[in-house]
């Protein structure tokens, strides 16, 4: 019998139920009401694609209505893995014009981005 149990298998759940299951004499049991897929060839297409949130593994929560009258989804996971499992992933870039001043002779701002271009290369949709 588990002397611990945790509810929610997203990232806080599954680093907290690592730590806690260091002592050998503690037990842990670690519960997600969501799905597993241990292959992303098992995974539903929304949450492969992360073009979106995945409604499918969404549980669903709305605020109460704000200051602009209007209530606002709350976003979190339901499967293994929690909400960081089907967030959309995005990499925003400037247009290449915003990168032109980056030349090494030019002694701009762009000094301390220079270094940096590297990493935005590297990110490019190809």
């Amino acid at each position: 019998m588990p002397s611990l149990n945790l509810v929610g298998a997203g990232s806080t759940g599954y680093v907290l139920a690592n730590r806690l299951s260091q002592d050998s004499w503690r037990q842990v049991l670690l519960i997600e009401a969501g799905s597993d897929y241990p292959d992303i060839n098992l995974m539903p297409p929304d949450i492969v694609r992360g073009l979106s949130v995945a409604a499918s593994h969404d549980w669903g929560f709305v605020s109460e209505p704000g200051v602009l009258d209007r209530p606002i989804d709350l976003l979190r996971g339901k499967l293994t893995g929690g909400s960081s499992a089907v967030n959309v992933t995005l990499a925003v870039r400037g247009w290449p014009d915003d990168y032109d001043c980056c030349h090494p002779k030019s002694g701009s701002w762009c000094k301390e981005i220079s270094p940096r271009i590297g990493f935005y290369v590297f990110t490019k949709v190809k």
